[in-house]
C-alpha cells in the first residue's frame, strides 16, 4: 500500500513536472497539473466504477462522488503546498506519503459511513485493485 500510496505521488509529480516543462519560458505559479476539469472526470470514473462493482444507490452514487472529488482536491491542494515549499526531496516524500495516508484515512471513514457492512467488505477486499485501476500509468509495484 506504502509504494502504490508513493507510486501515485510521483505519477502526480510527474504531471506537474511536464507542465512546468512545457511552460519553461513562462513564470506560473507551481500547480498540482489537474485541472476542475481533469478532477471531475477522474471522480466520475472511480464512482461509477464503484457503482458498478458494489451496486450502489442513486443516493450513495452521488455522495461518493462528491467524496472522491473533495479527495482529488484535498490532495492536489497538498501537492502544491508540498512541491512548492523549499524542502530537501527525502523530507519532501516523507511528507507527501504521510498527508496522502491521512487524506485516505479521512476518505475512508466517510465511505464507511455510506457504505453497507456488505459493499465495505467488498470495498476493503478490492481496496488495492480498485487505487490500481484509477492510477494510469503506474506499473503495480
Amino acid at each position: 500500500m506504502k509504494k502504490l500510496i508513493l507510486a501515485f505521488l510521483i505519477f502526480l509529480c510527474g504531471t506537474v513536472s511536464g507542465q512546468l516543462y512545457q511552460q519553461s519560458e513562462i513564470s506560473l505559479p507551481l500547480n498540482s497539473g489537474q485541472s476542475k476539469e481533469a478532477i471531475s472526470q477522474q471522480s466520475l470514473k472511480e464512482s461509477n466504477f464503484l457503482k458498478k462493482k458494489l451496486k450502489l444507490s442513486n443516493d450513495q452514487y452521488l455522495q461518493i462522488n462528491q467524496i472522491n472529488t473533495d479527495f482529488l482536491k484535498d490532495f492536489n491542494r497538498m501537492l502544491d503546498k508540498t512541491l512548492s515549499s523549499n524542502q530537501n526531496i527525502q523530507e519532501t516524500e516523507d511528507f507527501m506519503l504521510k498527508e496522502a495516508k491521512k487524506l485516505i484515512a479521512i476518505k475512508d471513514q466517510k465511505l464507511k459511513i455510506l457504505f453497507t457492512e456488505k459493499q465495505w467488505q467488498i470495498y476493503q477486499a478490492k481496496k488495492d485493485v480498485i487505487e490500481e485501476k484509477f492510477l494510469p500509468g503506474i506499473p503495480v509495484l
